[in-house]
């Protein structure tokens, strides 16, 4: 029992990797892609170049001749001696075999075989990919043709070394579009500079427009308080320096955008103010600062049909003002004023478009008319005094002069009991024309600020 047993080798079965598994769909096409690919005379030649180099018999199969990586390494090292430094040449196991093709492939780094030319141990070993270990040795043989110590049979087409005055020729001309491509960059980045001046430019005018613009809506605004009595002008006093600015644009937006300037009327929205004042008793200035809370609009449709909004938020945040402006659109809606007539909320917060806004207010006077609404038309224009320095120090003792305007100019109603019945402006018709009714001025500061409109300022 003591007896010592020899030990036999190790051997293990290696499989037959010939016989592959039958395959279906895309991996049956691909299969069917390489083996179309593959040329069994140039597998010939290949075959043929390996046994004159090597001296050994490669066989009439050429993936068992070659898969255990020996010959391949013996090919390397008699193109270039020492290009794999270490194999096994009888190797007794796949992972031996393994072990030399990764050194033969190691080998191929160091001459320089591109990577395309190249393959995994598993295509050979594996037989996965049979055609690319064939292109790989064909690479072989071309880069053995610029190796100077070798003078042994040539594989494949004869690899062309170009001369030195091509070389030096195909320097310049690398040279050359190298310069070019600088030059091109060169140029962009101008590009780009001019742009960024551009811009500047651009902003710097828009900025001064934005400033100009903003300058003649407060002296518009001044001329209101100022006819109508008011001579407390410093709220309207604004650091020019803290103006927004929208966003530059360009092409077509900026086409809009002019397009959309360009049709603003001033006297319009002039015509707008004093109809909201007449029919609100609210003081409105400045068009887009009195209205952007959505307060105003609020209470002049409440003047034309009452209790149509029923809560307005008074809060100065955001979100209270923008629902203040939706409730008025969505009255205006109920009214029947057409959606081509009527603005969205960003128009007049944002002041992206007050234009729209304007031609809203005339929408909503011209159904009012036609809904046969008793209080003051749309058109009606508040008379507005001169007052000049020396009226102001006669303290307004002296009645100034009506103001031209293109549109009709009327006074200021009067309102409460010395008005109208119920408080409704009460009108004159003391025009010498006879075709445009006149409503009577009143005193200074009749009208209080929380005081809406009367209950006879309805659609009947």
């Amino acid at each position: 029992n003591n007896k010592r047993m020899a030990r036999r080798p190790l051997t293990i079965a290696t499989p037959d990797f010939s016989q592959s598994p039958e395959l279906f769909g895309v991996d049956a096409e691909v299969r069917k892609k390489i083996k179309d690919k593959y040329d069994p005379e140039k597998e010939r030649e290949a075959v043929q170049w390996i046994e004159q180099i090597t001296g050994e018999k490669v066989g009439d199969n050429f993936y068992l001749g070659l898969r255990d990586g020996v010959i391949l390494c013996k090919l390397l090292n008699c193109i270039r001696p020492g290009a794999v430094p270490k194999f096994n040449s009888k190797p007794t196991n796949p992972m031996i075999e393994r072990e030399n093709i990764g050194a033969y492939l190691q080998g191929c780094a160091a001459l320089r075989i591109p990577a395309h030319d190249s393959f995994t141990i598993s295509d050979l070993h594996e037989r996965k990919m049979i055609p690319q270990v064939l292109q790989n040795i064909f690479a072989v043989g071309r880069a053995a043709q610029l190796i100077s110590s070798f003078n042994g049979p040539r594989l494949g087409v004869k690899v062309y070394v170009a001369d030195e005055a091509t070389v030096q020729k195909r320097q310049e001309n690398r040279e050359t579009r190298e310069r070019e491509v600088k030059r091109i960059q060169q140029e962009g980045h101008r590009s780009e500079i001019n742009m960024v001046d551009r811009r500047a430019d651009l902003e710097t005018t828009k900025r001064e427009e934005a400033i100009q613009k903003k300058k003649e809506e407060i002296e518009r605004a001044k001329q209101r308080r100022l006819t109508r009595g008011n001579t407390d002008v410093t709220d309207l006093r604004v650091n020019m320096t803290s103006i927004s600015v929208s966003p530059v644009r360009y092409g077509m937006d900026l086409e809009i955008q002019q397009k959309m300037k360009g049709k603003y009327d001033v006297n319009a929205e002039e015509e707008a103010m004093d109809w909201i004042e007449l029919l609100t008793g609210e003081t409105v200035d400045m068009f887009h600062k009195s209205l952007k809370s959505g307060v105003i609009l609020c209470k002049l449709i409440n003047c034309i049909r009452p209790g149509i909004v029923s809560k307005i938020n008074t809060r100065p945040i955001a979100l209270s003002e923008r629902e203040n402006i939706q409730m008025y659109l969505n009255a205006c809606a109920a009214l029947g004023i057409p959606t081509y007539d009527l603005f969205v909320v960003s128009d007049l917060y944002e002041k992206k478009d007050l234009n729209a806004v304007v031609k809203s207010i005339q929408a909503l006077g011209r159904m009012a008319d036609q809904k046969g609404f008793k209080g003051p038309k749309y058109g009606t224009r508040i008379e507005r005094q001169a007052n000049n320095n020396e009226n102001k120090n006669n303290n307004n003792n002296n009645a100034g002069q009506p103001n031209q305007r293109k549109s009709q100019s009327i006074p200021r109603p009067k309102t409460g009991p010395s008005g109208g019945a119920g408080g409704v402006p009460s009108v004159e018709t003391s025009d010498n024309s006879g075709n445009t009714p006149l409503i009577t001025a009143p005193q200074p500061n009749l009208v209080a600020q929380d005081e809406t409109c009367c209950s006879k300022c309805i659609i009947l």
